[in-house]
């Protein structure tokens, strides 16, 4: 299904990635509280002046900082995944050829607020701030929806997986992506279930035997 849309595809897509500048920002917010709240307790215990109604705030924000820390640690190293990848592929086609390459040959693009988010082509996958798949390794695809969060993931066969059009909810987008990854790759097993997943797994054996 060829995407109707009139929407272009333009360097920002490529070059700006608004998860890593937001995973950062978040990261030093939270590592300054939690280091912050750290001090007001070490300082407090050192030097015997502990007041209870002090602690009792610090230590909690300390913990709750210094935990989402952490948790944002994975969405951190997708964006920089993505980035990487990115930066590959402009380095192998040149800017410019790359954008008129997505422009000209996409498939499919799934738009979120009126700009690209997932655009599929023949050769490639783009998932904005997050990367690049190569459309021809993509083995087992479905829909899922994860304590709300929505997306359709993709098994490639190195059984690796990845989310693309994350936040999808409309049915008939939903099937357009998937009707557009199963157009690219006529081969990719759809939908969740135990057939499918047995099949994939025999695939990924057999594509793990045949690179040794």
């Amino acid at each position: 299904m060829d995407s109707e849309t009139n929407v272009e595809i333009k360097e920002n897509f490529l070059k700006t990635n608004t998860l890593l500048i937001k995973s950062i920002i978040f990261a030093i917010i939270l590592l300054v509280l939690c280091v912050a709240a750290l001090t007001v307790i070490v300082t407090s215990i050192l030097n015997e002046d502990i007041d209870v109604n002090r602690l009792s705030f610090c230590s909690p924000v300390c913990l709750a900082s210094g935990m989402f820390f952490i948790l944002n640690l994975q969405p951190l190293a997708d964006s920089i995944k993505g980035v990487r990848a990115n930066n590959r592929l402009i380095k192998k086609y040149g800017l410019e050829e790359l954008l008129t390459k997505m422009n000209r040959e996409a498939v499919y693009i799934y738009e979120e607020k009126g700009k690209p988010r997932t655009v599929i082509t023949p050769e490639y996958i783009f998932e904005r701030n997050v990367g690049v798949y190569d459309s021809k390794l993509i083995d087992y695809i479905y829909y899922r929806n994860y304590k709300g969060t929505t997306s359709v993931r993709m098994y490639d066969l190195n059984n690796k997986h990845m989310d693309i059009a994350r936040g999808v909810t409309d049915e008939l987008k939903k099937l357009e992506v998937l009707d557009a990854i199963c157009k690219v790759n006529p081969t990719v097993l759809r939908g969740f279930i135990y057939e499918n997943d047995q099949e994939h797994k025999a695939r990924v054996k057999a594509h793990k035997k045949n690179k040794k």
